[in-house]
């Protein structure tokens, strides 16, 4: 891969795959959105470490300077995110209800909210 159109179709892929993933979870505060995108990021630093930075052309190389720096600075900020997010979490006693609600209405099964609701 060493051409300008192969790295924007990357990162077009690569921002694509985020938001499908974190549309799957309506809570920023659920653990398993935490591990998952913890895991995408690995693979995508994955997927970089797997290229041939040698044999790519001068704008290749350009390109994977940039990608890279993108998905490590990406990674950091969602690092930092998450530390807020579990920080603030602690205010947040109800979030999982709230959670577990979503996942109910998305399920479009019926659902009675009043069984739901904190008492």
């Amino acid at each position: 891969m060493s051409h300008a159109n192969d790295f924007r179709d990357l990162l077009d892929r690569f921002s694509k795959d985020r938001e499908t993933f974190q549309r799957q979870f309506p809570s920023r505060l659920e653990a398993k959105r935490i591990t998952g995108m913890e895991k995408f990021f690995s693979e995508w630093h994955r997927v970089l470490l797997s290229m041939n930075f040698d044999q790519m052309n001068r704008s290749g190389k350009v390109d994977y300077i940039l990608f890279r720096q993108k998905i490590e600075r990406d990674h950091q900020q969602f690092k930092a995110e998450a530390e807020h997010l579990k920080a603030a979490s602690r205010f947040l006693l109800f979030a999982e209800k709230i959670t577990a609600l979503e996942y109910e209405r998305r399920s479009q099964k019926k659902y009675d909210p009043q069984r739901l609701a904190p008492r």
